[in-house]
């Protein structure tokens, strides 16, 4: 009687000890936002070989440049909020 009790006591430790694919909890996937990840636009050019035209292409490239600066920036943020 006592075999019985053990045999059947074995039996359903083991069972405990299996692992189970329910059990796996799968990495959370974060996402950035759209404006973030948008690709930096080109720079202009000027559209002639006047002082005024290269003047005015120096100035909207700045403002390309700053506003690219600030989508990397915010990519940056993002990765180190992800790593900690």
């Amino acid at each position: 009687m006592n075999k019985i009790i053990v045999i059947s006591m074995l039996l359903v430790l083991s069972g405990c000890a299996t692992t189970r694919d329910e059990q796996f909890i799968e990495p959370l996937k974060v996402m950035p936002s759209i404006e973030i990840m948008k690709a930096c636009d080109e720079f202009v050019k000027p559209k002639d070989g006047q002082f005024s035209s290269f003047i005015q292409a120096l100035v909207d490239n700045k403002k390309i440049y700053e506003l690219c600066n600030s989508q990397n920036e915010a990519k940056k943020k993002f990765i180190e909020q992800l790593q900690n």
